[in-house]
């Protein structure tokens, strides 16, 4: 009697089938696993990469910011150094009115000296910097030196020739300086507040 074979053929299929797609989920879990940790290496390297990128933003940021702080507070120091000049200067026809000629001519001079502004370094930093605020921060200042110039020939002039206008005039270019040298000061701490926003 010849012995069917079939259902041994068709177990032993069966088993074989089941072992190879073990084999192949095994095979394919493990693909998986490495696809998976091959995209988690790079997302990591990425995000390593863009917090360097962002860490050196920020440390350019911030030396950007240091420099334009220490130009800025120069300036600063300077436009309120003129703004005390022209408030002394309005005073200065009555003042030397008073005084004996030989130091008349002496305070005349001290004025001229006075007049002459020490800039250069600031402007030359903040330039550099070639910022949109920048060029805001030097147009108010140019205003400030412009309007102490108009003062310091007005009290020229009226230190040769005293006339009954000439102190409303000074009083006017005092009040203008002054509402510059406070616009500017707005305006630094504005530029330097921008710039410490965080990235």
């Amino acid at each position: 009697m010849p012995t069917d074979l079939t259902p041994y053929v068709v177990t032993g299929l069966f088993a074989l089938g089941a072992g190879l797609i073990g084999v192949g989920g095994t095979l394919g879990g493990q693909w998986l696993a490495q696809q998976s940790e091959s995209q988690r290496d790079a997302a990591r390297k990425e995000a390593d990469t863009q917090r360097d990128k962002r860490s050196d933003e920020r440390a350019i940021r911030d030396r950007k910011a240091e420099r334009l702080r220490r130009a800025y507070q120069e300036l600063l120091i300077l436009a309120i150094d003129m703004s005390v000049r022209a408030w002394r200067w309005r005073q200065l026809p009555a003042e030397i009115q008073k005084l004996p000629d030989d130091q008349r001519v002496a305070r005349a001079e001290q004025l001229v000296e006075e007049a002459a502004s020490r800039v250069g370094k600031q402007i030359d930093a903040i330039m550099l910097e070639s910022d949109t605020h920048s060029a805001e921060v030097l147009d108010i200042f140019f205003r400030i030196d412009e309007a102490l110039r108009e003062l310091f020939f007005s009290v020229a002039h009226e230190l040769q020739q005293p006339t009954d206008e000439g102190s409303g005039v000074a009083k006017e270019l005092v009040d203008k300086i002054q509402l510059e040298v406070n616009r500017l000061g707005d305006i630094v701490r504005a530029h330097l507040a921008e710039l410490e926003k965080p990235i």
